[in-house]
């Protein structure tokens, strides 16, 4: 049985020539969504979020409003 190997194999990488674009994020209150939204704002991207609440959770976009180039809705 072949081994899997070390976590940082699979790793998915964001692709680093996002150059201050405005970006839309579906699901931006979930875990992936708000890490996303997290990542692309320290690149200096424009993120809006949109999120229902469903599964996703307040507390995951209330340190990103704090940014100027964070904008949300509730959808």
């Amino acid at each position: 049985m072949r081994s899997l190997g070390s976590l940082k194999e699979y790793q998915v990488k964001i692709q680093t020539n996002v150059d201050k674009r405005a970006v839309l994020i579906t699901g931006g209150a979930g875990f992936i969504g708000s890490n996303l939204c997290n990542v692309l704002l320290k690149k200096e991207c424009t993120v809006y979020a949109v999120d229902n609440f469903i599964t996703g959770y307040r507390k995951n976009v209330t340190p990103l409003l704090k940014s100027k180039l964070f904008r949300f809705s509730l959808m």
